[in-house]
């Protein structure tokens, strides 16, 4: 099956009336760019706009704009159900949207923490932007989408918002392909440009094997140090 890549990115308070500006990539890939894959994508929609309501915090103007990406992943993934053939009911139009695989991409690391249950979306102080989360949970859990984090220079949108970010979407325009970066221990984009890191490599966590070994290093070591230190202790 094909699925819907989104990826969404926000500038808070950056207009002269403090609203925020939000922006979109919506586009078909193969299912291949969940494992890493760099592969061809076609852009389906995309969008730069002034988000409807004043944000309080960056936060709140990332949720604004994660709630209208995914009600534009959700009609394009209905249409292309259709497309294919399917005879589309509005009363069950959910069943027909899973059917097409969806993943929305986010660099908003305090919405992805929410959101994957590291911090409780109920015990958020911004009360309004919890319950718009708690709206994005229920939805996306009738509809089958996924919410992956990735950081902010392997992210399309970024240059939807923001100036000077506009060699991410000039890369993707050139190659016509792009992946979803998986980087297990979620490091920003500069922590792995000072890392040497490419904007797209993969970055997965070591097996467990390997960092059981550095842990009996660790401790051999330490043991060492602390027979040398005070060899009365032993």
């Amino acid at each position: 099956l094909s699925l819907v890549g989104s990826e969404m990115c926000i500038r808070d308070s950056n207009r002269v009336d403090k609203t925020s500006t939000g922006g979109y990539v919506i586009g078909f890939g193969s299912q291949e760019i969940h494992e890493g894959v760099r592969t061809e994508v076609v852009p389906i929609a995309w969008r730069s706009h002034k988000l409807k309501r004043v944000a309080v915090s960056s936060l709140s103007a990332e949720t604004q704009a994660l709630r209208i990406t995914e009600d534009e992943m959700y009609m394009v993934r209905l249409a292309w159900s259709e497309f294919c053939g399917q005879i589309v009911d509005l009363h069950q139009a959910d069943d027909h949207v899973r059917t097409v695989s969806g993943t929305a991409i986010i660099d908003a690391k305090a919405i992805y923490d929410a959101l994957t249950g590291r911090n409780q979306v109920q015990n958020m102080i911004e009360k309004r932007t919890a319950i718009e989360l708690l709206a994005y949970l229920q939805d996306t859990s009738r509809d089958g989408t996924q919410t992956k984090w990735v950081h902010g220079e392997a992210n399309l949108a970024d240059s939807l918002t923001k100036e000077g970010a506009d060699k991410v979407i000039l890369d993707f325009l050139r190659s016509g392909t792009w992946s979803i970066v998986d980087d297990k221990d979620q490091k920003s984009a500069k922590k792995r440009k000072q890392e040497g890191t490419a904007p797209l490599e993969q970055r997965p966590r070591e097996d467990k094997e390997s960092d059981s070994e550095e842990e009996d290093n660790f401790a051999e070591l330490l043991f060492l140090k602390l027979g040398k230190d005070y060899p009365d202790m032993f």
